[in-house]
């Protein structure tokens, strides 16, 4: 027994203790938060046909596209009237058709999401693993991809709806109301209007328009890779190696890739720019089409005369690095950085990391993410401070610390190194990694043209979202930090890049909660869809605009609480439709007829009509003359969008659709 002050002292220590572990736990959870593992995986734009941009996390600039630089959370990519775009994470290929603007909402090990404002969108995913989830956000709906197969998501603006196609594979669309969600099975097409579910066109799946061509021999080419024999299929950017290299068997090495260059005294990490993105700190971006895989992935050894890219062994999710060189003359945790080029300028060098030799980023300490990075090489962890490629003289590549920051072509700032300076290279620490903080060219590049940003109603359109977005890396930049508090600024370089100001938030609030529950603890549908209905109702609507084009649509304006969607504004971004099915052309037939006999039409009766608009949003806009600039002088396409026809102006991309 414990006399009374003993009692309450020890009670008074269990307390104490107690709360000493909760606060050890937070402490530790918010640093686990903080410290967490950047994603395996990224995007990478692999094709462009017309003028296609892109808008890094953190910055209003757009730019050109690069075809290699990786893409993350928060980077945005716009296709201009009459292009389009491919972009790949691992074995899932995305394609934007015209006038399309995608942004990437979360891209981790686990989760794809992506916000489409407007525009054409095809996207065929390979693979979906248990617990990893896909989801395309529009300003209708979010939909869910259930399995693997080939989907088309149409988002027009001007009309707030959203098309969903499913020629292969299922999902679950989500709206704004929690209680409710709607299965898509393959072969199906479903359009909605507003942010309620409301079913305008329900049919089986049109016909490949040109659109989808292009798309479907995009994935033939991909199905044939002759490289996916080699590596997997998750390796992104495997699809390029196939055309600009050869595989061939070398002892010790195993399957190797040797590339086609011409180029005297090529090596690898020397045609290309440096950019800053976070988490991973500085990247490298290959100017060669096929520029990706090989720098982001394996190692290169120099073998008879010949530079080889060295997969290692095949893993089905290989780790994406952002660049697998050795520093010179650095260390990442001090503020020693670099080496001094002629007449004392500060310069950076490097070269390219050989098989067996590991790589060792600063954006984390995680030694089983290290472990992992590195599964793809045997790792010789008994030679240290020895490598390889530094002592081959041509295989070093050195520029200016200024032109290293501020993202410039590297081929064309690079300087050349006396023989003696390249034998005390040959020498010199090497890290994986050096503590140069970043300036803002260092995320767009200093010669990058910039280019018009899309229309104010793609960049600030809400969407419905089913989960909620993490933020974008470049707003909590641990790294970029770091390196700046260890003097890591460049004399001349500009000042350390400090995002202004964070992104505004792009999903439309829910009334009772911030995500839809999971489809399965949702209740099934009431009633099955009569398409019969649905079909006739959207063919009638569609004649009726056509007719008057002037007369806004029957129906009350229904109360939506907490949802404000905003008017479309006065201009099309796209020509208006001038052609129609056959069968609709002989339904308006009909109707003008009727008219010119005072007979009056017909309208069937509709339980729920769709929701009106005032009649000034209604506009007739005389059809787009024909893209007069094409090569071959083609006339305008016609695309279906969700089983409805819709006019565009492509290039000829399908008498090549291999670049």
């Amino acid at each position: 027994m414990f006399s009374n002050g003993k009692s309450l002292n020890y009670i008074i220590a269990s307390i104490l203790s107690l709360l000493l572990t909760v606060l050890f736990t937070l402490v530790a959870h918010a640093q686990t938060e903080t410290d967490s593992d950047p994603s395996s995986r990224v995007a990478r734009i692999d094709y462009v046909d017309g003028t296609a941009t892109y808008a890094p996390a953190g910055t209003d600039d757009w730019l050109d596209a690069d075809l290699n630089r990786p893409l993350t959370i928060g980077d945005r990519v716009w296709v201009e009237n009459g292009g389009r775009a491919e972009l790949h994470v691992g074995a899932t290929a995305i394609r934007l058709g015209s006038a399309t603007d995608l942004e990437i909402l979360d891209l981790s090990d686990d989760a794809m999401q992506l916000k489409i404002t407007q525009g054409s969108f095809n996207i065929r995913v390979r693979t979906l693993e248990n617990g990893e989830t896909a989801e395309i956000d529009t300003p209708n709906l979010a939909f869910a991809i259930s399995a693997p197969g080939e989907y088309r998501i149409d988002v027009e603006p001007d009309r707030d709806t959203t098309a969903i196609s499913v020629r292969s594979g299922s999902g679950v669309v989500y709206g704004n109301e929690n209680d409710r969600s709607v299965d898509i099975a393959s072969g199906q097409v479903t359009e909605f209007s507003g942010t309620d579910l409301q079913q305008t066109y329900a049919s089986g799946i049109s016909p490949r328009d040109d659109f989808d061509r292009w798309a479907a021999a995009r994935d033939t080419s991909e199905d044939n890779s002759l490289s996916a024999r080699y590596v997997s299929r998750d390796m992104t950017g495997y699809e390029d190696l196939d055309g600009d290299g050869d595989w061939s068997d070398e002892p010790g090495y195993g399957t190797v890739w040797i590339p086609r260059v011409v180029v005297a005294n090529w090596a690898p990490y020397q045609f290309g720019h440096w950019a800053w993105i976070a988490p991973w700190g500085w990247t490298w971006v290959d100017d060669e089409r096929w520029g990706f895989a090989p720098f982001h992935y394996g190692r290169w050894a120099y073998l008879r005369n010949r530079w080889c890219w060295v997969p290692g062994r095949r893993v089905e999710r290989p780790v994406y690095a952002p660049a697998l060189v050795g520093f010179i003359g650095g260390n990442s945790s001090e503020a020693n950085w670099g080496v001094s080029l002629s007449a004392g300028l500060p310069g950076v060098a490097w070269f390219p990391l050989a098989p067996g030799e590991a790589y060792h980023p600063a954006y984390t300490r995680n030694a089983a993410y290290i472990a992992h990075i590195n599964r793809t090489v045997v790792v010789h962890d008994t030679i240290t401070n020895v490598y390889i490629n530094q002592r081959i003289p041509h295989a070093i590549t050195a520029v200016a610390a200024s032109d290293f920051v501020q993202g410039r072509p590297v081929h064309a700032a690079s300087q050349s190194v006396r023989p003696e300076r390249l034998k005390e290279f040959s020498t010199m620490p090497v890290a994986s990694s050096l503590p140069v903080a970043p300036v803002r060219q260092s995320l767009t590049g200093t010669d990058r043209v910039t280019r018009a940003a899309p229309p104010d109603r793609a960049l600030h359109h809400d969407v419905i979202v089913r989960r909620q977005a993490p933020e974008a890396p470049v707003f909590h930049d641990r790294l970029a930090n770091e390196f700046a508090s260890l003097h890591g600024a460049v004399p001349g370089a500009g000042p350390v890049f400090v995002p202004a100001a964070r992104p505004a938030i792009s999903v439309t609030p829910r009334p009772a909660m911030t995500t839809v529950p999971h489809r399965d603890s949702l209740p099934q549908n009431a009633a099955p869809i009569d398409r019969s209905e649905i079909n006739e109702r959207a063919r009638q609507r569609f004649d009726d605009r056509v007719a008057h084009p002037s007369v806004t649509r029957p129906g009350p304006i229904p109360n939506i609480p907490s949802v404000q969607v905003a008017p479309p504004p006065r201009e099309f971004i796209n020509p208006p439709r001038t052609e129609r099915r056959p069968e609709r052309d002989q339904m308006q037939n009909r109707n003008t007829i009727r008219e010119q006999n005072n007979i009056p039409r017909q309208v069937p009766q509709v339980v729920a009509p769709p929701p009106a608009r005032p009649a000034a949003e209604e506009h007739h806009t005389e059809p787009a003359p024909g893209n007069q600039n094409d090569k071959d002088g083609e006339k305008q396409k016609t695309e279906t969008r969700g089983g409805r026809p819709r006019n565009r102006d492509f290039h000829d991309s399908d008498a090549n659709p291999h670049r």
